[in-house]
């Protein structure tokens, strides 16, 4: 993983100016985030319990404006992460395209027609997903995560430390799952591949294949290749789909004890029922962040992956290379001992 961002590094670090605003719509997220959890005392504190009419009219305003600076900062980290994510694609496309086109003519025959598609195509998409969408929404649900996780704690230790401490339990089984997503990613890769070369090689010979009545054989072979890339995708599929489930397992467990502490405190008068609600409200919020991290890290095994091999291509050194002598003033070229044969 962080060979790859190394590598991506240069393309990123041109548009500086970009995530400075990113940074900016992540804190704001955030803030709202952890703000949607902290009104909560307060709300039922002051009105529910204290019947304070002048609350009843002051915090609905409140939640339209913390739910505002969220709406705005979520749009000002997506719109300028996706900018990155296009302007970095388009680099790295015509960096692909113009290093394929100075390969010597072995080389380029040596690799099949639809592997480079595939790498110029649906690698680069898939590069693209982890540039603009995946590291932007990593970065905002980490620092979110971090001030809930500051909230919960700032506002009871002993209870956070009951609700927080099975949050490393999570870190084994979602290491053992990503190295397998990403193994199921490479191989979903190289099978997509075989299946666009199968087809550019029928839709390139579809006159020989008709010629000798082959197109049932021709068939046979694009649904073997289709069959291992679907048992591939399902493979994947079924890696992916249970990360969320486990997470909602943790999250259920945590708020179990949190109930059971918390509602003891506010029963031994430890606690506000706002501030218990509150505590409550922080904890079920954080588990969203956890749960779409540990999604990102599986699924940015795919872009890792798809990485690789766009910089496989990009790493390869022409063999013919071109020579930089300029000959000036010609005025004629002389053919000497110069020989052809046809048999």
């Amino acid at each position: 993983m962080t060979l790859i961002l190394n590598r991506l590094l240069p393309y990123l670090k041109i548009y500086k100016k970009y995530y400075l605003y990113i940074f900016i719509g992540i804190i704001l997220t955030a803030i709202g985030t952890v703000s949607t959890a902290h009104i909560i005392q307060p709300i039922l504190d002051d009105i529910f319990i204290a019947k304070n009419s002048e609350a009843l009219y002051t915090f609905p305003f409140l939640i339209f404006f913390i739910y505002l600076i969220k709406s705005v900062g979520r749009y000002i980290s997506g719109y300028f992460t996706n900018a990155i994510g296009e302007f970095v694609i388009m680099s790295l496309r015509n960096e692909m395209l113009d290093k394929i086109l100075h390969f010597d003519l072995t080389h380029i025959n040596s690799i099949r027609n639809g592997e480079l598609m595939s790498r110029i195509s649906g690698d680069i998409g898939r590069v693209k997903y982890v540039v603009s969408e995946m590291l932007p929404e990593l970065s905002r649900e980490s620092v979110t995560a971090l001030g809930l996780i500051g909230y919960v704690i700032y506002q009871n230790p002993l209870l956070s430390f009951y609700t927080l401490v099975i949050l490393p339990a999570t870190f084994y089984p979602l290491s053992i799952l990503s190295q397998k997503m990403r193994n199921s990613s490479k191989i979903s890769q190289e099978r997509s591949a075989d299946l666009i070369s199968r087809l550019s090689e029928i839709f390139n010979n579809i006159e020989i294949i008709k010629a000798n009545s082959k197109e049932k054989f021709e068939l046979s072979q694009f649904e073997k290749d289709g069959k291992l890339l679907l048992e591939i995708s399902l493979r994947s599929a079924k890696i992916y789909q249970f990360v969320s489930p486990m997470m909602e397992m943790y999250s259920s467990l945590s708020i179990s004890l949190v109930i059971i502490f918390g509602g003891r405190a506010v029963i031994d008068g430890e606690m506000s029922v706002g501030s218990f609600f509150a505590f409550l409200t922080a904890i079920g919020l954080l588990f969203d962040p956890i749960r779409k991290i540990s999604t990102i890290l599986n699924r940015m095994q795919d872009g890792v992956s798809a990485t690789e091999r766009i910089f496989q291509i990009i790493d390869i050194e022409p063999e013919v290379i071109s020579g930089n002598i300029k000959i000036d003033d010609v005025n004629q070229i002389k053919f000497k001992n110069v020989s052809f044969s046809f048999w």
